[in-house]
């Protein structure tokens, strides 16, 4: 709650008006968030995949803009779609450390199939300069990376 009210005055300062997601990490962490909305100002929320569940999902999507959800599959990505999430965010989608399996361009484009007008996919997991735009001509609408700085990408 401090880390994200620090984001809104640093933002206020900036006369910038924030999109500011609040993690959900485990299942009974919806209920406190959903009583600190308001005086965060959250337009949204992201649930680990582990902490997602059909009924928070259609709770989170009544209070908020952006509900966003961590996926390991194509078939994840459309379960949690139809479900309410609108921020789908597939990973590892190349190599990356401690995460598994790379999922390859290939489950991008497949989940990117799967989704409707209005539902938003994200590529994590190795993304760099070099691979982001391919992820995106898979079908991604963003990219995000933890490792990588990718800037430029965004000028």
């Amino acid at each position: 709650m401090t880390l994200a009210m620090e984001i809104r005055a640093w933002d206020a300062a900036l006369e910038r008006e924030p999109t500011v997601l609040f993690a959900i990490p485990a299942p009974g962490d919806l209920e406190p968030t959903l009583e600190w909305a308001p005086e965060l100002g959250l337009d949204g929320v992201h649930f680990t995949s582990a902490a997602w569940s059909a009924a928070a999902g259609k709770l989170a999507r009544a209070r908020f803009q952006w509900v966003s959800v961590a996926c390991h599959a194509a078939t994840e990505v459309a379960a949690r779609a139809r479900e309410g999430a609108n921020v789908l965010v597939l990973s590892p989608i190349f190599d990356s450390p401690g995460k598994g399996l790379p999922l390859g361009l290939h489950a991008l484009r497949d989940a990117a199939g799967r989704l409707d007008r209005g539902q938003h996919l994200i590529a994590l997991g190795g993304i760099d300069r070099d691979n982001a735009p391919a992820c995106q001509q898979a079908g991604a609408h963003g990219v995000a990376a933890i490792r990588h700085d990718l800037t430029p990408l965004a000028e």
